[in-house]
C-alpha cells in the first residue's frame, strides 16, 4: 500500500549566516516573524556555546547556518536541512489583505491601522505598508487613508 503526505501549510524562517550569527551574538534573530520571537522568549529556541538548539518534544535539535525552522499548524518547531526543505515544501502564495483605520479614542489620539487577516496593529504601522509584520499578509496598498474601511473599536 502506498500513501501520500497530505498538503500541509508550514510558517518557515530561514537561518542565514547573518541571521546565525545575530543569534549567537544577541540571543535573538534580527528579524524574525512573530512565532519565532514567541518561542525565543519562551526558551525554546536557544543558544548553548556557538551552537543554537530548537526544543521540540522534548528533544534538542542543533540548528546549523542554512537550515529552515519550520513551525508546524500544531506548534511544533523542527529544523530542517536545506536539500530536504526544498524537496518536500513549494512556496505558498502570499494570503492578501488590507490595512483598517482604527479610529482615535481619545481626541489626541492619532488613530492606528490594523490588519484584516490577523487585526494585528500598532502606532508604528503607516497605510503604505506592504506587508503585515504579523501574519505576513501581503497589503493592498492602493487606498489613501480617506478611502480605508474604518474598524469599529466599540
Amino acid at each position: 500500500m502506498k500513501y501520500r503526505r497530505k498538503p500541509l501549510e508550514v510558517d518557515v524562517f530561514k537561518v542565514s549566516e547573518y541571521e546565525y550569527d545575530s543569534f549567537l551574538m544577541f540571543g535573538h534573530f534580527s528579524n524574525p516573524p512573530w512565532w519565532l520571537e514567541d518561542a525565543t522568549a519562551e526558551r525554546q529556541i536557544y543558544s548553548k556555546g556557538r551552537s543554537i538548539y530548537i526544543e521540540s518534544l522534548n528533544i534538542a535539535m542543533q540548528v546549523f547556518n542554512g537550515d529552515y525552522i519550520v513551525r508546524e499548524t500544531d506548534g511544533n518547531l523542527y529544523r530542517c536541512r536545506p536539500s530536504i526543505f526544498e524537496e518536500t515544501y513549494e512556496k505558498v502564495e502570499k494570503v492578501k489583505g488590507k490595512w483598517l483605520f482604527v479610529h482615535p479614542l481619545q481626541n489626541d489620539d492619532p488613530g492606528a491601522y490594523i490588519c484584516s487577516i490577523c487585526q494585528y496593529g500598532n502606532w508604528d504601522i503607516k497605510p503604505t505598508d506592504k506587508e503585515c509584520p504579523h501574519c505576513g499578509a501581503e497589503m493592498d496598498v492602493n487606498d489613501s487613508p480617506e478611502d480605508m474601511e474604518k474598524y469599529d473599536n466599540g
